[in-house]
């Protein structure tokens, strides 16, 4: 069975939430199903509300059923992904769904938070990182994980935009890692990020310039810039910068699930 939501957990102003050990994310409540798959959000994001499974070689990347910590296994010698595609001027378009005119460029206010774990270090930033969730092109959010002084580190924005990266805390091999990065609403120029791991608040960055170029490429999990190579178990995406204690909430309400 997969596990149910957690009291603690903050769903209000949630536009994007997969977290493979719950059923209502598969087709028919059955575990590791790559049919039907889809997010948990009222009026999921994808074309036809589905996400799909894509791959360079085989047939994507491998569920492990590990009860609580069930995740889905990516490699990056396959380029296994998990791809949803946008629909523009539509609800179903996570851009919209987080406030987007559907033109232009504009500093959204976000919140991404994910759980995962790597099996290799990134060798590099960019194509050469390990993608968590990105549009596929010079549009939207995204995070992946680089290489910082020979560790893995968050990485936040997207190709074609500022990006920056929190070296307060590592990604370790073969352990489950927590990490939530937050920009406000504030001007292109002056916003703030906000990084954080299962310590706390671990940088802020002031006057940075990430801003979202509305697009209708597809948003790919685990795929862009880089192929991850290593286990994905949930994501989730707000359409605010959560404040530090809801973060924590969030972070507390997983801890027990992942050993964190």
């Amino acid at each position: 069975m997969g596990v149910n939501y957690n009291p603690r957990t903050i769903t209000n102003d949630c536009v994007f939430h997969i977290d493979m050990s719950n059923p209502k994310c598969y087709a028919n409540g059955v575990l590791g199903t790559k049919s039907g798959f889809k997010e948990l959000t009222p009026n999921p994001v994808g074309t036809g509300n589905d996400l799909f499974f894509f791959t360079n070689s085989g047939n994507g990347p491998d569920f492990v059923n590990e009860g609580e910590r069930s995740h889905f296994h990516f490699t990056r010698t396959e380029g296994n992904r998990i791809s949803f595609e946008n629909v523009a001027s539509t609800s179903n378009h996570l851009l919209t769904k987080m406030g987007h005119s559907g033109s232009g460029t504009e500093p959204l206010p976000f919140t991404i938070e994910f759980v995962i774990r790597i099996q290799t270090q990134p060798t590099g930033a960019g194509g050469n990182g390990f993608g968590v969730i990105r549009f596929n092109g010079n549009a939207g959010i995204g995070c992946h994980i680089r290489n910082g002084n020979g560790a893995g580190v968050v990485n936040v924005g997207y190709t074609g935009q500022s990006n920056y990266s929190s070296y307060g805390s590592t990604v370790e091999l073969g352990e489950w890692y927590y990490g939530a990065v937050t920009r406000n609403d504030a001007a292109s120029g002056s916003g703030v990020l906000k990084f954080y791991d299962k310590t706390g608040l671990t940088k802020t960055q002031t006057s940075q310039n990430i801003t979202t170029t509305f697009g209708t490429q597809n948003c790919l999990i685990g795929g862009s810039p880089g192929f991850m190579d290593g286990d994905i178990a949930l994501i989730r995406v707000y359409k605010r910068d959560l404040t530090e204690s809801e973060v924590r909430s969030n972070f507390e309400a997983l801890r027990g699930r992942f050993g964190l």
